[in-house]
């Protein structure tokens, strides 16, 4: 497993997809978390119809945030 958190992008009620990002977060006074050179995935979730539980996965697909 890699250590990494999920990115909240959510900003004036916009609605966007989850990321996780590489690493432990970083503080920014400029933009509120240091991205440079993070390796950032797209999160797709899973949920079960029966019992309702969702199972998160980071896809492989990455693009690095500069």
């Amino acid at each position: 497993m890699e250590r990494g958190f999920r990115l909240d992008l959510g900003h004036r009620s916009f609605a966007r997809a989850a990321k996780w990002v590489e690493g432990d977060p970083v503080a920014s006074m400029w933009t509120g978390l240091k991205l440079r050179n993070s390796t950032v995935r797209q999160v797709v979730s899973y949920r079960c119809p029966q019992c309702g539980v969702l199972v998160d996965f980071a896809r492989n697909r990455t693009s690095h945030r500069s």
